[in-house]
């Protein structure tokens, strides 16, 4: 199926005619509004809107390297119940780091854009977080799992 892409993503840039699967493009691209199929009047209506979607992500952009800037070298620290082998009770989710990193820096990071390498079980301190502000913008996120004192 030839698309679109209105944002920039994995697959382009902004303007990009690109041909993907039909249920890609049906099930994920077209209905979170990164593309829409290029038939001759949605080509028309992009060119008419080129330069809006265009401003609207360089402000996407801007507001993602201006949290970035808040978070270089960001690390934050949880304390959770351990076992005495020191495995976690229950696995650490992106939904505690972006509430740590809120809580801690005072920005809003959504939970989806926090992306975690593997499931963390364990106490130690994790490296291979990221969150993806933009599709440009990526930032570490130094995380370490404190076992909790039992009383």
């Amino acid at each position: 199926m030839e698309i679109i892409l209105l944002k920039k993503c994995k697959q382009g840039n902004i303007g990009d005619i690109i041909n993907v699967k039909g249920g890609f493009a049906r099930n994920k691209l077209i209905p979170c509004g990164e593309a829409q199929r290029a038939t001759k009047e949605n080509k028309k209506e992009f060119e008419r809107i080129r330069s809006e979607l265009e401003a609207a992500n360089q402000e996407l952009l801007q507001a993602a390297e201006a949290i970035k800037s808040k978070l270089i070298d960001a690390s934050i620290s949880l304390t959770r119940e351990a076992s005495r082998d020191m495995k976690l009770y229950g696995a650490i989710s992106a939904q505690d780091i972006a509430e740590a990193l809120n809580a801690k820096y005072g920005v809003n990071i959504d939970p989806k854009s926090v992306q975690i390498k593997s499931r963390i079980k364990e106490v130690g301190v994790y490296n291979d977080i990221h969150v993806k502000l933009h599709h440009d913008v990526i930032v570490a996120v130094e995380l370490s799992i404190v076992a909790q004192e039992s009383k």
